[in-house]
């Protein structure tokens, strides 16, 4: 199981094997995700991955696909899982080696990187394309507004699904947060200035 979901491998290795450019396609579980490997060495992933998005649920569809020359076989000439998952050690997910900017984007990466079971995570790394999903949307949102204390609605990271669009969102609201802040007290202040007023004439009416 991956995210609470049965898979099964073959499912969508018959998905990736449909692109016209794929000759060979596996598919193993890294953590709570998928992980994709395809040959020929000269394979589009980024093709393959909007291919295969476009015909499997979100649950199915790998957080990356490798492409390798060929891939590794057994000496039946079955495919080496157990070779795959060798180098699937060696795969970062995040594709973003861009540095993180101080502060909020750097908070964000590393609640979305640790929500996402992954070890790191570049300011342009798209949340759903590392291998989030609804329900891990919800956990990465509700984290969020807990850190840093603000009404972040779901819908802000669907609408800015990168670590940078959404640590930009994020401090939108502490910003209109703090503004709302000033506000009202401005507001008690003001409240407090009228009493002190009214009292002051009704002193002088008597």
């Amino acid at each position: 199981k991956v995210r609470g979901h049965r898979i099964e491998p073959g499912e969508v290795e018959a998905v990736l094997a449909g692109h016209p450019a794929v000759t060979q396609a596996a598919v193993i579980a890294a953590g709570e995700r998928l992980l994709a490997f395809v040959a020929p060495a000269d394979v589009d992933p980024t093709a393959v991955m909007a291919y295969a998005a476009g015909l499997l649920p979100p649950y199915l569809t790998p957080a990356q696909i490798v492409v390798l020359a060929a891939l590794p076989r057994t000496p039946s000439g079955k495919t080496d899982l157990g070779a795959l998952v060798t180098l699937s050690a060696g795969v970062v997910m995040s594709a973003d080696t861009t540095p993180l900017a101080a502060g909020t984007e750097t908070e964000v990466a590393a609640i979305l990187a640790d929500v996402l079971s992954v070890p790191s995570l570049g300011p342009r790394d798209d949340f759903f394309a590392v291998g989030g999903h609804s329900l891990l949307a919800v956990q990465a949102v509700t984290r969020l507004r807990r850190h840093f204390g603000v009404e972040l609605p779901l819908r802000e990271l669907f609408a800015a699904p990168s670590v940078a669009g959404l640590a930009a969102r994020i401090e939108q609201e502490i910003l209109a947060g703090a503004d709302d802040a000033v506000l009202l007290a401005a507001l008690a202040d003001a409240e407090a200035a009228d009493r002190t007023d009214a009292i002051r004439t009704s002193e002088e009416d008597q």
